[in-house]
């Protein structure tokens, strides 16, 4: 979520960031977040903000009361320039509009939501260009880089609860649309004036729905509650990836038209078998299919794959305010469709073409869905008022590691790894005014099988950060912020052995020393 979302005044999240979970599907490896939206506001707001580099900012919302129940509106308006001597110019503009009726336990809801923005881009450039005075430190490397986005969505939620069950469902339509212009390389494929630029196009719309009924019973004269649940999703995709130069397309390299569809069913079972000792297991089935029309035939086709998901947790306590629990499960994520049916690489093959040359460069195929096992173990308490602590020790095992080049549009299957780490998290909040939050995560990530010279796998960085920001945290198991007033970052890519040098590419013709 963006800092400067209006969602921010006007929501609630909750974060869960382990596969242990039946209602939590694709992506449960990376977590997960449970955003309600408040229905009414205490009062209007409005605020206005100015400062340094450009930055302006408008914000207004309210709520009122209509017929039985609550509508809330919220708007805002941004924009930023930044210090480069080519101005960012971005401009944002966010509308949220909602209605609801009674509570969240027995009640309903339809929010509409809007975004749109356009911006230029000044990337990254090289350093010794500065230092030899071929560009300044400021200027862009290609003024034209830039995009704009739209994105609007239409959703609507139900409850109702009574003494034989409890309901819950929604639904919901997402359209997004993402135009990028980036020019990341200078002229190391394409030789002056013709340059690297090139443009990424994602044009799509989503729709879904999820359904779930929890019906409390009686297990062997125990305390039982089973929940039935259902989910579906499906993307249809127009995505394209083109080289340009200024903006202007010189040739397409694929061109795609994906859709991909889920369908998912789990049960969940949780028992109070004494007074401290409670179990919760479940198990998910989840189905994709999908379609991709490429411009390259041997580039299109269809495919289909079921996935199954046990869960278990074992929970004991609490004694003096602190409980500890044992979870194993399985689960997954996707991977990008287009990787799982390609067979040629299309820029590659392209420019051979360009060249004269007739070669078809082949390329290897990604599964489609690619499962985890995760094992934890941890404890959680409140020794004091207000004082939470927790504590876990996790193994989360993958069964591959793929890549994405975006200005490529290649995925390169990757070999298992496996990530063993800890997480410590303490929250305090002494007045009602102030919380103070604490988070630290270490990571250890290594390939599970044979070692090609790339022990780590791809991209895995040493990482430690502070920063007063409690939602900051890395997707997955990935390392997470200490929290802390002034904020300060150090990161630097992890190399093989100590002394040695980190490979620019997999097949090793650079590599780079440490860097801050």
């Amino acid at each position: 979520m963006h800092p400067t979302d209006p969602h921010k005044v006007q929501t609630t999240a909750t974060e869960r960031t382990n596969i242990y979970f039946p209602d939590l599907g694709d992506f449960d490896t990376a977590g997960a977040v449970q955003i309600n939206y408040i229905k009414t506001l205490p009062h209007d707001l409005a605020l206005v903000t100015a400062g340094t580099l450009g930055y302006y900012r408008g914000l207004g919302a309210m709520s009122r009361a209509v017929g039985a129940g609550d509508l809330l509106a919220a708007v805002e308006y941004v924009h930023a320039d930044g210090p480069w001597t080519g101005p960012d110019n971005y401009n944002k503009g966010n509308l949220v509009l909602s209605y609801s009726q009674g509570n969240i336990d027995n009640g309903f809801s339809f929010t509409g939501m809007y975004m749109n923005d356009a911006f230029h881009a000044t990337n990254q450039i090289p350093l010794r260009a500065v230092r030899e005075g071929l560009i300044c430190l400021y200027c862009p490397f290609d003024p034209t880089d830039g995009g704009s986005s739209e994105r609007y969505s239409f959703s609507g939620k139900y409850a109702a609860t009574t003494d034989a069950g409890q309901l819950f469902a929604n639904a919901y339509l997402i359209g997004y649309q993402l135009q990028l212009f980036n020019n990341f390389d200078g002229f190391v494929t394409f030789p002056p004036p013709i340059g690297d630029q090139f443009m990424q196009q994602d044009r799509r719309k989503i729709y879904g729905g999820n359904i779930s009924y929890m019906i409390p019973s009686n297990l062997f004269g125990f305390d039982a509650k089973n929940t039935f649940g259902f989910q579906t999703r499906t993307d249809d995709i127009h995505i394209d990836l083109a080289e340009t130069t200024g903006r202007v397309v010189r040739f397409t390299v694929r061109d795609d038209h994906v859709i991909e569809s889920s369908a998912g069913v789990y049960i969940e079972n949780r028992v109070q078998w004494a007074d401290k000792f409670r179990t919760m297991t479940g198990l998910r089935e989840d189905l994709y299919y999908g379609s991709d029309e490429s411009t390259l035939q041997a580039n299109s086709g269809t495919i289909t794959q079921a996935i199954t998901s046990p869960k278990g947790n074992l929970i004991f306590g609490p004694w003096q305010n602190t409980e500890y629990y044992l979870s194993v499960g399985q689960g997954f994520h996707s991977n990008d469709l287009r990787g799982t049916l390609t067979n040629v690489d299309a820029l590659a093959t392209e420019m051979n073409f360009q060249q004269g040359n007739p070669t078809i460069v082949t390329q290897g195929k990604t599964p489609l869905l690619t499962k985890a096992t995760g094992y934890e173990v941890g404890v959680r308490a409140e020794p004091l008022p207000d004082l939470k602590l927790e504590g876990a020790v996790f193994v989360l095992n993958l069964n591959s590691e793929a890549t994405f080049s975006g200005d490529e549009a290649v995925t390169t299957p990757g070999r298992p790894s496996q990530r063993k780490g800890i997480e410590l998290t303490a929250s305090y909040k002494p007045y009602p005014w102030l919380r103070l939050d604490g988070d630290f995560a270490a990571t250890h990530a290594r390939f599970a099988n044979g070692d090609d010279g790339a022990a780590r796998p791809p991209g895995q960085l040493h990482s430690w950060r502070r920063q007063h920001d409690r939602h900051g945290k890395c997707d997955g198991r990935g390392i997470r912020p200490m929290v802390w007033r002034a904020p300060f970052s150090l990161l630097w890519p992890a190399p093989a052995d100590r002394g040695q040098q980190r490979q620019l590419k997999t097949d090793n013709p650079r590599r780079s020393a440490d860097r801050i």
